[in-house]
């Protein structure tokens, strides 16, 4: 599944996306970036982004996205790291996985950030305090009925820009691709990128 396709609402099949194409409609929307690297719709650090760097190409071309939950199930029984998130004026937030979406959508057609707008000059930032099997499906029932916004154990910021650390390198990842470790700066770029949209 094209995760931006589906937030900009570009319709599936190659015919279809001509036709948006053709008629040349355009929108400006907001540019992240983690440590210069620049993403359109999301960025994590921690278990999602240790997944993404573990997971096999192989595997990958096998089991499609599956391959990632195997992964990450042999993770979860891991410790999880000690996250630091850091916005200027604001208190620190610590946590075990940090999410970062430029748009509403992570990983398909779940909306884990129901705020987020892509033109509005802000990233919206979702801190789990845990990461283990349990506190993720715990998560993921509350994005399924409305977001993670909704348990007061998550922490939800919209931000321009934001830091974080963590006492041992922790693995960073932008639009699906592994790109590094903590610790990572992020910034917004307003209306930094023109695309053709329905």
């Amino acid at each position: 599944m094209n995760v931006l396709a589906l937030e900009l609402g570009i319709p599936p099949g190659l015919g279809k996306a001509l036709e948006v194409i053709r008629a040349g409609k355009r929108k400006k929307l907001d540019l992240g970036f983690a440590n210069g690297r620049r993403f359109i719709q999301l960025a994590g650090v921690g278990l999602d982004a240790e997944t993404v760097r573990r997971t096999h190409p192989d595997a990958k071309r096998a089991w499609g996205p599956w391959s990632y939950l195997l992964t990450a199930a042999q993770l979860m029984v891991a410790p999880a790291p000690v996250l630091r998130v850091k916005v200027p004026g604001k208190k620190e937030i610590r946590g075990a996985m940090v999410l970062i979406g430029n748009g509403k959508h992570y990983g398909g057609p779940f909306q884990f950030f129901p705020k987020a707008e892509m033109a509005d000059g802000k990233l919206d930032v979702c801190v789990f305090p845990k990461s283990g099997p349990l506190d993720l499906l715990w998560y993921l029932q509350a994005v399924l009925l409305g977001g993670p916004n909704s348990l007061p154990e998550v922490a939800y910021l919209q931000v321009p820009s934001l830091k974080v650390e963590a006492e041992k390198a922790v693995a960073l990842e932008v639009d699906g691709e592994y790109c590094g470790k903590t610790p990572v700066e992020f910034q917004i770029v307003s209306q930094g990128l023109e695309v053709i949209v329905p």
